[in-house]
């Protein structure tokens, strides 16, 4: 088994070097160092004192849903657990990391059912409303070809996160089984998956203030390169840009999301170097730097659960 996951996770390494590698070739090495000796300092310091805000708003958002009965676990708490989803996603494909953050909260807290529940609802709430806000601004802005994209995912994510019965739990059960030689209960997990329509939609909100401060970052980091996009462009490609981290076959989405950057800035006019280097920016604040807090909480989490198994 360890064995299969190492040349999973080489093939997807190599993929992701490969895709670098093929960007590289179309990239001006002397601009991309100009582009980068240029960079205003102000927008990235800035970016980085929003990093703080936008966690929060995803904690607060995990927060009603796990904590829509009774209260299990503290804001405090959860808002640690959102770094080790941030860590995690570095080295899980398909952004499961914000699932696989579960199983620390469970090492935390000992909820196992509740924390993998609530923390698949709470990742499926946050690609819906990403769609959703891509989906807005495309026809806000007259980007019809986008909305279509946007209109499929709302579809597809919203009958999911409505009919939450339609999650084939039993099926999730037994490959969670297949890799943790451990077993939970199927019906608990349905159960702890629904949530009101009352929190549904406060958990919403909250996820479109986190996405928009996301998206706001990337949009500063392209003023910091100084590059000409309208937030209007950045919060339509939003989606497709998601998306692109998500791809499993890469590692932690990295090549699937500069590709795609590259491919939608182009269409603007913009530079493919400057592209690539946006890119590159948005990964390293966005999810390197939450990562290593991440890891560092896994860390002091670990130390705990032998400490009290001691």
């Amino acid at each position: 088994m360890k064995q299969k996951i190492n040349l999973e996770k080489i093939i997807q390494i190599f993929v992701s070097c490969l895709i670098l590698i093929l960007l590289v070739r179309y990239i001006n090495l002397q601009e991309l160092v100009m582009s980068l000796r240029k960079a205003k300092l102000e927008y990235l310091i800035f970016i980085l004192l929003l990093l703080p805000l936008n966690f929060f708003f995803r904690a607060v958002r995990w927060s009603l849903i796990i904590n829509k009965d009774k209260k299990l676990l503290s804001l405090k708490i959860l808002y640690s657990l959102t770094f080790v989803g941030s860590a995690l996603n570095i080295v899980l494909s398909g952004g499961l990391g914000d699932v696989g953050r579960s199983y620390y909260g469970y090492k935390y807290s000992g909820l196992k059912e509740e924390m993998l529940s609530s923390s698949l609802i709470d990742k499926i709430v946050a690609v819906f409303t990403i769609f959703i806000l891509g989906g807005l601004t495309a026809l806000i802005c007259g980007f019809y070809h986008y909305l279509i994209l946007s209109f499929v995912g709302v579809l597809l994510f919203g009958v999911v996160l409505f009919f939450p019965m339609l999650i084939p739990w039993d099926f999730l059960n037994r490959i969670i089984i297949f890799f943790t030689r451990r077993s939970l209960d199927a019906d608990q997990l349905s159960k702890y998956s629904k949530i009101s329509n009352v929190t549904l939609l406060n958990s919403i909100l909250l996820s479109t203030v986190a996405w928009l401060l996301t998206y706001i970052q990337f949009y500063l980091i392209c003023l910091g390169f100084s590059v000409n996009v309208g937030l209007g462009h950045v919060l339509t490609f939003a989606p497709l840009i998601t998306l692109a981290r998500m791809v499993p076959f890469t590692f932690g989405g990295l090549g699937t999301q500069e590709a795609t950057v590259v491919y939608l800035f182009n269409s603007l006019g913009i530079d493919t170097g400057v592209a690539f280097l946006i890119s590159l920016m948005f990964t390293f604040i966005l999810v390197v730097i939450p990562g290593l807090i991440g890891w560092f909480v896994i860390l002091n989490i670990n130390k705990s659960s032998r400490l009290k198994a001691a």
